[in-house]
């Protein structure tokens, strides 16, 4: 009997604790809402386990879940989405989330490939397989590295800052 009311003044106080935090009512009960909204939306990168019965498993995340008919599950796997759910815990919608990327400001890039001579009087040269075009400093003798695989650190502003020979072609 004890044990019961120990229980049942427990739930109370968890139930009714964000009522005596807040200045009014109508506060208290907006804040335990918009916990029960919150808990209806999941986040975390989609995997799909079974294409044919549009089903799902979230990263980070218990449980499987299967997607109203007209979404394609396999066109979002892989994917950061967010998963609304429905009053049954069944998915109601799946909304991808924007991918942000923040934009190296400062640092280096290495390439490495075989170092193709452009244009000799000019100091141009690219690395084979890659589109850019590269100006040598004038410190470096393209005419060593032709041909050659190579290293090649490129600044964030896309100069070139050095030129090595990989491990394997080194004398």
């Amino acid at each position: 009997m004890n044990a019961t009311r120990v229980i049942a003044l427990g739930v109370a106080l968890v139930w009714f604790a964000p009522w005596w935090r807040s200045e009014s009512w109508s506060e208290a009960r907006a804040e335990t809402i918009g916990a029960v909204s919150a808990a209806r939306v999941l986040v975390g990168e989609l995997v799909v386990t079974n294409a044919a019965g549009n089903q799902f498993h979230l990263v980070g995340q218990r449980g499987f879940f299967t997607a109203p008919a007209g979404i394609s599950v396999e066109a979002l796997s892989g994917k950061p989405v967010e998963v609304e759910l429905g009053p049954q815990g069944r998915v109601v919608r799946i909304t991808p989330k924007a991918i942000t990327y923040a934009p190296i400001t400062d640092g280096q890039e290495i390439i490495s490939g075989e170092l193709v001579t452009q244009d000799p009087a000019l100091r141009s040269f690219a690395i084979a397989g890659d589109d850019r075009r590269f100006v040598a400093p004038a410190r470096y003798d393209l005419g060593q590295y032709a041909g050659r695989i190579v290293e090649v650190r490129i600044d964030d502003h896309g100069q070139v800052r050095s030129i090595d020979l990989t491990a394997k072609q080194r004398p």
